[in-house]
């Protein structure tokens, strides 16, 4: 397990983001190649806004991201031959 305590939510982020670039391993994700840290969290101790940040204003996204984040549901895999 690692973990990131930070006062602020960018600056946490920040590290959480060098350490999946510095340690994540490379998974296959829907032909993507991506980096993946498992048990990386993050502790903030003032989750106020940031002024780096900036609502979505795409109604659409809005919706899929509401919906990928609450919504439970199955996903379909290929191994792609990996087996």
């Amino acid at each position: 397990m690692q973990l990131i305590e930070e006062k602020s939510i960018v600056i946490a982020w920040k590290k959480a983001k060098e350490a999946i670039i510095r340690e994540g391993l490379e998974v296959l994700d829907d032909n993507e190649v991506l980096l993946e840290l498992l048990d990386l969290f993050l502790i903030i101790h003032q989750p106020e806004r940031s002024d780096q940040e900036t609502e979505v204003q795409d109604i659409e996204m809005k919706k899929w991201m509401l919906s990928n984040f609450k919504d439970i549901k199955n996903v379909s895999i290929s191994l792609g031959g990996i087996l």
